[in-house]
């Protein structure tokens, strides 16, 4: 899965020690990983939240 922030601050939460984000960053959880993110900053969090299809071959142009 694929993260970016918008706007905001917060942690990233996964299988180690909380890590720091803020707005800018750019974040990349690897597949079936444990991961998620809580706002621990005054204004709202914004992100855009991609993940992979799960047909690949379905959405690819060759």
């Amino acid at each position: 899965d694929c993260m970016i922030i918008i706007q905001g601050s917060g942690q990233l939460y996964t299988e180690g020690d909380p890590v720091p984000i803020e707005t800018g960053c750019h974040l990349w959880a690897p597949a079936n990983t444990r991961h998620g993110v809580k706002n621990t900053g005054s204004d709202p969090l914004v992100l855009i939240y991609t993940w992979p299809a799960v047909n690949v071959e379905r959405i690819m142009v060759k």
